[in-house]
């Protein structure tokens, strides 16, 4: 009872540990971190780019409000120019505008034009890296001072004056021109306000630069205006970037870049271009770009004038994520160490529960297995383990037992049926009984060879010898089908009695035939007793010649070659009266081959292939055995009992349909082997105890197998199955066998490549078929001293 009472339940145990749920809190604790990581990333950014906002205006408003102030003072007071002023008027002129554009260096250049298309301007050469590359200015140059108008003869012409600081002239450059400023849309929008105007972003001809143009209607008519390019917005636009991930971009009312923080952008995603159409400003959005990436971008109405303009901010979400996931692993770090430490500590106390857990799993296996050795009761101070340890092993005996009676159910099966295939024949000699024991003494030499192919092949488990040791008492089952008839056929025309006696019956109606033929001319008294007697011993003296020929056919005994075959069909060819109907007594299927007869009396031959004599197999039935891969030829005819048919059988004592229904006992063996639901260690049984008909140059049966296609098992049991058939003593076609002429002829069947020769040398130099010829060979057949082994390899090829 204290046992008892100290013993905890497995649900106790397992409550005490938290490891997963510390996992899952801190898996939750982690997920969670980075959802307001990524919230405070989306605030922190929309916060940034609202920032940025309000700089790039405050930025735009102080270039602007100079420049402003300044058109309206230009506008007011500034002297229009033209062609006919003198130099030193014009030099001061400059000489203003250029303190203006030293005053501002945003401003790339100051210009005036009038309606009649005349256009002056003054460009500060410092304002843009380009700008002296793209006019050709001398190194000293500061100023150029640009002049189109009307000469004297009415050509158009564009003057290009370099100046250096103090307005020495350096170069003058002219060339033609198709230019007129009231063309110009700066021009033609001044002249609609007396205020300044601003025009949407262009490209400038001349600088090929992106710019905007201020513009202001002067008193006299005529348009004073400044041009600022878009260098310094990118620049300012690059610095307001708070992470190199972010790209800012400002857009005209067409969704056209007017600068961005990476100066080689000309575009922006359709994403930003369909949130400026929908209005969605101020607002955060998520997209995924041409290449895959997901970005997060917003877009701002940066002016709403009559010309707008928008700032637009994309960044790469993983980029933005990049500092907080470094403080994320950082955390998981920690975390992972805690739960290390943690899981030491678990460890030691879950060890007490999985130890004897995995006793009792390693015990499970042993059972499934096949090993049910009882293994001690698996020690626990947790109930239900202790509990499940005296269960498995009860489950372990029980196993047992019932394995123990199945095991030995399946054998009484298979003897019963060995026994069975047997007594069906006196003839046999328990061969079902003796094939296993030759079998299994070669299995034992063969497992013990160190030589050639059969030293890689061992037999170690109980459950392979098993296989092997059924699959052998197994390997005639199909047998149970064979008519008994065939295995026991001694002469050519036995079929369940031998059929000579009706020959003979027949050949002893022509001898009383003879006798009334002399009889009868006897009586006649036409030729003389005498010679009347001597013509009919004649006859029958031939008769009788002729049955012992057919008789010595019947038996084998004489050579069926073309001279007997000729002799065989002129004997048959003898006539004899038939007075009785053949078709009353017999069975329906028998009356239904049997023709009608015409009329009685009916002369017939005295031996003859007769209709009713052959009964064809049903075409079904050989398509089966294609279907099951049995690679046999089956014959048309299930059966012929022809006269003639079975005497002219050149070797032996059946026809050729009579041979494959013998063989067929190998398909039926592997047909009914194969339905039985064996255990998987058993599994190949009907693969060895089906095989002992295959020979090594492919043309046993039944599926033609050739050389290494053929198992080692297999090879075995054909070995045993040859040499108890040719040693047995109660064949009824043969006559009895000496040892030493058995051996011959397996040695022969080696050289044929028909066995296997490694197995038969190994069967002979170790004499394994000497304690089987002690125990079941006839003293007369034991001939050890004529057994030469050397000779014997020497005709299978061996040595």
């Amino acid at each position: 009872m204290s046992e008892n009472r100290n013993k905890k339940s497995l649900r106790e145990v397992v409550s005490l540990q938290f490891l997963l749920g510390t996992m899952g809190i801190v898996l939750i604790l982690l997920f969670m971190q980075i959802i307001f990581s990524w919230q405070n990333i989306r605030r922190y950014v929309k916060a940034d780019f609202s920032k940025s906002v309000s700089v790039v205006a405050l930025n735009i408003e102080k270039l602007e409000i100079p420049i402003r102030k300044t058109l309206e003072t230009l506008a007011e007071y500034s002297p229009s120019f033209d062609a006919t002023r003198s130099g030193n008027e014009q030099k001061d002129a400059l000489r203003k505008l250029a303190n203006i554009l030293e005053l501002y260096p945003d401003i790339y250049a100051i210009y005036q034009g009038n309606p009649r298309g005349d256009l002056y301007e003054l460009v500060n050469l410092d304002s843009e890296s380009v700008v002296r590359e793209i006019y050709q200015a001398p190194k000293s140059a500061r100023w150029l001072h640009i002049r189109i108008f009307n000469d004297k003869s009415g050509k158009r012409v564009r003057i290009f004056e370099f100046f250096d600081p103090d307005f020495h002239l350096l170069k003058v450059r002219q060339d033609s021109s198709n230019y007129y400023s009231y063309k110009r849309p700066w021009f033609l929008e001044a002249l609609q306000t007396t205020k300044v105007v601003k025009t949407g972003v262009y490209l400038f001809s001349n600088l090929r630069r992106r710019g905007v143009t201020y513009a202001r209607q002067m008193k006299n008519g005529e348009v004073v205006a400044m041009d600022i390019t878009v260098s310094n917005l990118h620049r300012l636009l690059n610095a307001l970037r708070f992470q190199p991930a972010v790209s800012i971009s400002m857009l005209d009312e067409k969704g056209q870049v007017i600068a961005a923080s990476d100066p080689e952008e000309e575009s922006v995603s359709s994403a930003i271009l369909k949130a400026i159409r929908d209005g969605r400003e101020h607002r955060l959005f998520t997209y995924t770009d041409k290449n895959g990436v997901k970005k997060l971008a917003m877009v701002v109405l940066l002016s709403k004038g009559p010309i707008k303009s928008w700032l637009a901010f994309e960044a790469g979400e993983f980029a933005l994520m990049k500092p907080s996931l470094f403080q994320l692993l950082i955390s998981l770090g920690i975390a992972l160490v805690f739960i290390v430490l943690y899981l030491i500590v678990v460890r030691r106390m879950i060890d007490r529960i999985v130890k004897p857990i995995e006793q009792l799993v390693d015990e499970t296996k042993r059972i499934g297995g096949g090993d049910y050795s009882f293994a001690p009761t698996v020690k626990s101070n947790v109930e239900e383990i202790s509990r499940l340890s005296e269960s498995i092993r009860a489950m372990s005996q029980s196993v047992l037992r019932q394995k123990t009676a199945q095991k030995e159910l399946i054998h009484s099966f298979v003897f019963t049926l060995a026994e069975a295939i047997d007594a069906k024949s006196s003839h046999t000699s328990n061969h079902a009984k003796k094939v296993p024991e030759i079998a299994l003494s070669i299995l034992e030499e063969v497992n013990r060879s160190d030589r050639g192919r059969l030293a890689a092949f061992c037999i170690d488990k109980e459950s392979e010898w098993e296989e092997f040791e059924l699959s052998a008492w197994l390997h005639d089952c199909g047998k149970i089908v064979t008519p008994q008839h065939l295995l026991d056929k001694a002469t050519k025309l036995e079929t369940v009695y031998d059929r000579i006696h009706e020959i003979r019956t027949r050949f002893e109606i022509l001898w009383r035939d003879i006798e009334i033929d002399f009889w009868r001319d006897k009586l006649k008294g036409k030729v003389p007793e005498e010679e009347l007697r001597k013509i009919k011993e004649e006859r029958q003296c031939e008769l009788q010649e002729e049955y012992r020929f057919i008789c010595g056919l019947n038996r084998g005994e004489i050579p069926v070659d073309e001279a007997a075959l000729e002799r065989l069909r002129k004997i048959a060819k003898r006539r004899w009266m038939r007075h009785f109907d053949k078709r009353p007594g017999v069975s329906n299927e028998e009356r239904f081959r049997i023709p009608a007869d015409r009329g009685l009396p009916v002369e017939e031959s005295l031996l003859a292939d007769l209709p009713e004599h052959k009964v064809m197999r049903d075409a079904a039935e050989i398509a089966e055995y294609r279907k099951q891969g049995f690679k046999v030829n089956v014959p048309s005819a299930l059966r012929n009992k022809g006269e003639i048919y079975n005497l002219s059988i050149p070797r032996g004592t059946l026809t050729p349909e009579e041979r494959f229904t013998v063989q067929e006992h190998a398909m039926v063996t592997i047909r009914m082997l194969r339905n039985l639901p064996w255990p998987e260690e058993m599994s190949r049984i009907p693969e060895y105890a089906g095989g002992h008909h295959e020979q090594l140059d492919g043309k046993g049966y039944p599926y033609c197998l050739r050389g290494d296609e053929i198992s080692i098992p297999a090879r075995i049991m054909a070995i045993a199955d040859i040499f108890e058939a040719l040693t047995a003593v109660d064949r009824p076609y043969r006559a009895v066998m000496k040892l030493s002429e058995a051996l011959e002829i397996m040695a022969e069947m080696v050289q044929e490549q028909k066995i296997d020769g490694e197995i038969f040398a190994l069967f002979v130099r170790r004499e394994i078929y000497r304690a089987y010829a002690e125990k079941y060979l006839r003293e007369d057949q034991k001939d050890f001293e004529a057994i030469d082994k050397d000779a014997l390899l020497n005709k299978a090829g061996l040595n």
